[in-house]
């Protein structure tokens, strides 16, 4: 749990703050735009957009870095906090992301099918935890990685109701972090595989790797963002 703990911290965190700055604004937006729906819509996709285009990047340049993160940041008896920061860059995002329906749900007073499925998802991860107690870390992981699934699963129908929109239009948002993640993805995989091929030092090979996220992440944002 301690190896979890820091790999969730480094994840978490980060995308938590820029999450939560939007979030100060957004739910009072969604708020006074509860009975303008088309409008409501377009602010809540328009956010999911905008947080998807940074979170869904960095956390796929973190996976990828993640030996670099942790024994630079952490040192390198946290080793085994590795694949556990990788797999939790895969949940985090999404998990966030999710989060804007339940402030949409929050402001336009859909407030009883979410408590009731916060309900399920509360005893349905009480039962999985104590079931799968003895099968380790990764066993939690994937409990986590199944509750964020049924929780955009189910956010997108309550989307689909609200705003009387298609699964496509629901999904769409999340179209351009996908593909803004995929180009720093590669961009970060070959520094990272030429670094560590000629050895160079894994203090530069993060700085490398940063600012190889960071040109992508601008170079996009200026050139590719009419496309998307």
């Amino acid at each position: 749990m301690g190896y979890y703990n820091r790999a969730h911290l480094m994840v978490f965190l980060p995308a938590y703050y820029l999450h939560q700055s939007l979030s100060t604004v957004l739910f009072p937006a969604f708020s006074k735009l509860q009975n303008q729906r088309e409008r409501l819509k377009e602010v809540y996709q328009d956010a999911v957009s905008l947080s998807g285009f940074v979170l869904i990047p960095v956390c796929a340049g973190l996976a990828i870095a993640a030996p670099e993160c942790i024994y630079v940041i952490l040192g390198p008896k946290w080793h085994p906090s590795i694949p556990i920061l990788q797999f939790l860059c895969f949940i985090v995002p999404f998990n966030l992301l999710a989060s804007y329906a339940g402030m949409v749900c929050d402001a336009t007073n859909v407030m009883r099918q979410k408590i009731l499925f916060n309900i399920f998802l509360l005893v349905m991860m009480l039962l999985a935890f104590y079931f799968s107690r003895s099968l380790g870390i990764y066993a939690f992981l994937s409990i986590l990685f199944i509750r964020d699934f049924l929780k955009t699963l189910f956010f997108s129908l309550i989307m689909k109701k609200i705003f009387h929109i298609t699964f496509l239009d629901i999904f769409k948002p999340y179209l351009p972090g996908l593909v803004h993640g995929l180009f720093t993805a590669l961009g970060i995989i070959l520094v990272t595989y030429f670094g560590r091929y000629a050895g160079i030092n894994i203090y530069l090979l993060l700085g490398m790797q940063i600012l190889t996220g960071c040109i992508s992440l601008l170079g996009q944002m200026f050139f590719f963002h009419n496309i998307l």
